[in-house]
Parts: structure tokens; sequence; C-alpha cells
């Protein structure tokens, strides 16, 4: 099986705590087929797909160096969303604000990507961290549903962006996703 790689910022453990005590309610409320695992939460800058070793590497590299200034900051999950039909959404979310230097990273992590010819997606980003895909219901779901989800953020932690992690993705295991290599923000 080909390795998958991304490159993502990793959540503190009280904040990955928080928000397991949450999906726990949410998994009696709203019937997604896969909850992601809670070692597996992370919000993701880019997904590069398969990758040789030499490309990877250099990849890396250039998020170093694109990333040399960048300084840790604050981000604040405050809102869920979904992705994919309204009534059978594909992927459950939690979002922070949208972060002028969350903007700025993950643009400079994008271009370091493009610049070692990986394919990346070419719609907005939309920072987001996933907590469940494939809903299955005959019930649809709706707007009310994610309106009494926003209750459960109001006491979410806020955390500190401190490091840009390289993941590896191991379809085979739980949790699924293995840091490969980390840059601390200064």
């Amino acid at each position: 099986m080909k390795k998958h790689y991304f490159i993502a910022l990793p959540l503190p453990e009280n904040v990955k705590q928080f928000l397991q005590e949450k999906v726990e309610l949410l998994k009696k409320q709203l019937p997604f087929q896969r909850w992601v695992h809670r070692d597996d939460l992370h919000l993701t800058l880019a997904f590069l797909g398969d990758a040789e070793p030499n490309q990877l590497l250099e990849c890396w590299k250039d998020c170093e160096m694109a990333l040399q200034n960048e300084h840790p900051f604050t981000l604040h999950i405050n809102h869920f969303g979904i992705f994919g039909k309204k009534e059978q959404p594909r992927v459950f979310w939690c979002a922070p604000h949208s972060e002028d230097q969350l903007i700025s990273i993950q643009s400079a992590v994008a271009d370091a990507c493009k610049k070692n010819n990986f394919a990346l997606e070419e719609r907005p980003f939309r920072p987001h961290i996933t907590l469940a895909r494939k809903y299955r219901s005959e019930d649809l779901f709706t707007e009310g549903d994610l309106r009494l989800c926003q209750q459960l953020l109001k006491d979410c932690p806020p955390f500190l962006v401190e490091e840009v992690t390289l993941f590896e993705t191991r379809m085979d295991q739980e949790p699924k996703y293995i840091k490969r290599e980390r840059l601390y923000l200064r």
C-alpha cells in the first residue's frame, strides 16, 4: 500500500480531549459512519498524497525556509460545519476563526509544495478539523442539527499554534497518522 502524506497543524492534548468529549455526545445524535480517532485530529494545510522520498525532503526543506520568520499564534475553535450535501453531508467538521497568520502559513506551505511538483487542491483553503465522515440515516441532516452542536463549542479552550507537522497516513492502523517531521514557529 502506498504511503500518503500531508502537512498540518497538530492539536494540543487539552483541545483533543475537549473535542473527544464533545464527539462522544455527538455520536449519540448524529449517525455518521466514521468518527475520527482523537489522536488523528488536526488542521490540514496541504494534502500531498503519494511522494518520493527526495521530493518529500525537498518540500519539507522549502517549508522550513518559508516559515522561518513565522511566530506562534492563537486559534480558537468556535463553529461546526459540513461539506457535501446539506441533507447527507460527507464531512462533519469544526473550525477556528480564520486568522490572517493561519492563511499566511497555509499559503507559504502550499507554495513550497507546488514548487516541488505536488498537485494541491485548487479550491480555496477552508481551515477545518474533520470530526466525522459519511452521514448515514433516513432522517436528513438539518441546519437545526448544526445549531444544536454550536453550543458544545462555547467553552473550547483557545490554543497556541507552535508547530507545523508532516504526517504520514497508515490506512490500516488507528490512529492513522504518524508524525514524520516537525518544525517549530519561533
